[in-house]
């Protein structure tokens, strides 16, 4: 019934959206795209974020609690603020590269701390900290 709604006011915008629903391949999909949006009103954990992030995928999002220290400000939005979040898409969409340097950052932060090395190096640092103390 949700589904069916989405899909009328999908149609309604005339926009071309896809609702693929379970997909296994989504790191070859987000290979494929020019960036990702999160448009979440809440989230917990965005797992979808540090995937985007590893995959080196220029992002726009709102402000939910793990954006914040991770995206610059300038590519994050208030939930809610409609307008907003359209500007800055069409904005960083037409001009990519500028968008991927306003990444830079975070791409760093990502591959520093959201990987599997990272993590280990991170906690053994941790560690070493309190094993000096």
């Amino acid at each position: 019934e949700l589904e069916e709604e989405l899909r009328v006011r999908i149609q309604r915008t005339g926009a071309e959206v896809v609702l693929a629903g379970f997909r296994a391949d989504v790191q070859a999909l987000m290979g494929a795209a020019d960036g990702y949006i999160l448009s979440s009103r809440r989230e917990g954990f965005a797992y979808v974020v540090v995937e985007a992030l590893l995959a080196k995928l220029p992002m726009i999002a709102t402000r939910i609690p793990m954006i914040e220290g991770v995206l610059p400000d300038s590519l994050i939005v208030a939930t809610e603020q409609v307008d907003e979040l359209a500007e800055k898409i069409v904005t960083r969409v037409a001009d990519l590269s500028a968008w991927r340097l306003e990444m830079d950052s975070a791409f760093t932060f990502a591959t520093a701390n959201l990987t599997l090395a990272g993590m280990v190096t991170n906690t053994e640092a941790v560690y070493q900290q309190v094993l000096a103390d």
